[in-house]
């Protein structure tokens, strides 16, 4: 069994609009969303628990890598596989150890 768990990658810090678009700035640092992480942890219990496979997602854009790898770090345990990549393309994550 897998247990898929779609994550965002937010700013971190005070959240500014582009004037011009009136979109969200994410020229600056991010992180995973708080609700997300939420998400990894019981996805994390269900595998220890069932025996399952973890696997992280998420779509943005290329800063998301970053958030990909602090998923990994966290599903990253003996007993589990744990899995990141972002839709569309595979995310290039070097080696944990």
């Amino acid at each position: 069994m897998k247990v898929v768990v779609c994550v965002k990658h937010v700013p971190v810090g005070r959240v500014r609009m582009l004037p011009d678009t009136h979109r969200l700035d994410r020229s600056g640092p991010g992180e995973i969303n708080d609700f997300d992480k939420y998400a990894i942890e019981e996805a994390i219990r269900i595998a220890e628990r069932d025996g399952a496979e973890v696997v992280v997602v998420s779509v943005g854009p290329r800063e998301a890598d970053e958030s990909l790898r602090t998923a990994l770090r966290l599903v990253a345990d003996d007993s589990l596989n744990g899995q990141c990549f972002q839709v569309g393309q595979e995310a290039e994550l070097p080696p944990l150890r």
